[in-house]
Order: structure tokens, then C-alpha cells, then sequence
């Protein structure tokens, strides 16, 4: 009896310990395959991060130039994070600006009450302060103050409200943006000129480009989509065509004479009588300040197209 219950006992141990090797060996098994996993995982989106650096060279031109304390606002940690965040955050291009605000505001974040895509942010430096009775904060309290952080991590302005913090980060980001790209945009566009093998290819390239941004600016395109709606619709008119290849050709003479119109309807508003004004809602002022502001924005492009061909003008002009 003892020898049967001596066998069946060293059956049982050997039994579980069996159990127990193949509990272990089926547990290394799975942290092998969640470990394989794991850098698999990594490998791939260390692979998509290479590759979206190549697809989108200017988002990670505004990434390189943020400080580590503004990338962990946008991205948490930016050595954890995925390509699918990022473009969250900064769309896939970089290109349009865009702005957040946290659910919370921590010192994990630097007591970030909003940031912008491109790196900027408005830090609360008295949270504690503007907490009310319910224990929320008060972001836009009198009492609120505010430094504008800039992407390097550089204080723009200290202990400013929050209407002031609110208009400085809006116009500084929305300014920053526009020189990065305009930079961006003026490297990239070098680079395609030095690939080509020609002068009179190059010559091509600049002229293309001198088109393409003088149509590209506000006033401009909206008048030649019009108008080449317009043609399409009226294809037995004329003037659409004429004012289209005026634009196309000496958009500076075709804004001349808009600026030679709008002062003409300008001053016919000032020479109006009293009791022809009566018959308008609004006043006289109203009207000449309206034409004026229309006068204003037309200059501004004129100015923009010369700017555009001063610069034109002078690339080609090292072509020889």
C-alpha cells in the first residue's frame, strides 16, 4: 500500500510539474510573439515616419524647430507617438495652420490652455488663481495671465490677459506659418530650377512659377474663375474672354482700372446729396470708407505681383 501510494504521489509531482514546464513554455511562447510583436510594430512605424519625412518635408521642417516642452504639448511624447497623431494634430501636409485647446490643463503640459500646429502656445501662469467655487478654471478671467510661448520655447510676451495672449498667438502663428512656407515653398522651388539641365528650360520653369503665383493670389483667382465661368456659360460673348486674357497677360492694368473705377463710385458717393443718401441705409461714410478699403486691398495686390516680378525678373536674369 505504501509502494501504490508512493508511485501515485510521484506520478502526481511529475504530472504537474509537467504542467507547470508547458504553463511556462506556452507563457514564453506568448511574451516572445508580444515582444516580436511589439518591434514589429515599431519597425513599421519607424518605416511610415521615414517615409511621411520624405512625402511631407515641410511638417517636419515646423516639427524640427519645436522645443522638446512644445512637441510633448502636441504630441505627448514625439519618440512614442504614431504618424496617425501627428497628422491629427498637423494635418498630413503641415500646411494649414491649425489650433487646439487640452481637455486639461497640467504641468505635464506646461499649463497649455491652447497651441497652435505649428508650435505655439498660450501658458496660464496663475491656474490656481482663476479656479472658481467649483474648482473649474477660468481661462478667460480678468484675473487670468498669460505668456506667449513661441516653437523654440522662447517667451514672446509674459503676464499679458487673455483677450491680448488670445489676439498675439493667433497673428504670431498665423505669421509664423506663412514665412515658413513662403520659405519652404522659395527652397523647393531652387532645387526643381537646379535639376534642370537647360537654360531655356529653366527659363520655362520661372515663368510657369511667375504665373502661377500671381493667379494664386486672392483677388486674381476669384476674377479668373469667374470670368472663365462666365465665358463657359456665354460662350458667344466676348468681354468675359477679353477681361480673362487681360488678367492673364497685365493683371497690374486690369487692377489699375478697377482702382480707376472704385475711386470713381467713391466720389460720386461724396458728391451724393443728403436727400439722395436718404434712399440708402447706409451713410455716406459708410460707402466712401467701404470703396476705400476695396482701393486699399487692390494696391496691396498690385504690390504683391511687382514684389512677384521683381524676384522673377531678377532669377531669370541670372540665367544670362
Amino acid at each position: 500500500e505504501y509502494l501504490r501510494r508512493s508511485k501515485e504521489y510521484l506520478e502526481k509531482n511529475k504530472k504537474e510539474e509537467e504542467q507547470s514546464v508547458r504553463e511556462n513554455q506556452e507563457w514564453e511562447t506568448l511574451r516572445k510573439e508580444n515582444e516580436e510583436r511589439r518591434l514589429r510594430e515599431e519597425k513599421e512605424e519607424k518605416e511610415k515616419l521615414r517615409a511621411d519625412k520624405e512625402k511631407n518635408p515641410f511638417k517636419w521642417r515646423l516639427i524640427d524647430r519645436m522645443h522638446p516642452t512644445n512637441l510633448k504639448i502636441l504630441f505627448g511624447e514625439l519618440g512614442k507617438t504614431t504618424l496617425e497623431k501627428i497628422n491629427e494634430i498637423m494635418g498630413e501636409d503641415g500646411k494649414s495652420l491649425k489650433q487646439w485647446s487640452p481637455g486639461l490643463i497640467t504641468p505635464e503640459r506646461d499649463n497649455a490652455v491652447a497651441f497652435s500646429s505649428n508650435g505655439f502656445y498660450m501658458r496660464l501662469r496663475n491656474k490656481d488663481e482663476v479656479r472658481n467655487t467649483k474648482g473649474h478654471i477660468e481661462i478667460n478671467s480678468d484675473m487670468a495671465k498669460y505668456d506667449l510661448v513661441a516653437p523654440d520655447g522662447s517667451v514672446i510676451v509674459s503676464d499679458i490677459g487673455y483677450l491680448e495672449a488670445r489676439r498675439m498667438y493667433q497673428e504670431k502663428a498665423e505669421e509664423y506659418q506663412k514665412q515658413m512656407l513662403e520659405d519652404f515653398e522659395e527652397q523647393e522651388e531652387l532645387k526643381q530650377l537646379e535639376s534642370l539641365p537647360t537654360v531655356e528650360e529653366k527659363r520655362g520653369f520661372l515663368e510657369r512659377k511667375r504665373r502661377e503665383k500671381i493667379e494664386g493670389l486672392k483677388i486674381i483667382k476669384e476674377k479668373l474663375v469667374g470670368f472663365r465661368k462666365l465665358a463657359t456659360k456665354r460662350p458667344g460673348d466676348e468681354y468675359f474672354n477679353r477681361q480673362i486674357a487681360v488678367l492673364e497677360n497685365n493683371p497690374v492694368q486690369y487692377l489699375e482700372e478697377e482702382i480707376t473705377r472704385v475711386k470713381k463710385q467713391q466720389e460720386d458717393w461724396r458728391n451724393m446729396s443728403d436727400e439722395e443718401m436718404t434712399e440708402y441705409k447706409q451713410t455716406r461714410e459708410e460707402r466712401v470708407e467701404y470703396q476705400q478699403r476695396k482701393i486699399d486691398e487692390l494696391q496691396e495686390i498690385i504690390r504683391q505681383i511687382n514684389a512677384i516680378n521683381a524676384k522673377y525678373d531678377a532669377l531669370l536674369a541670372k540665367l544670362g
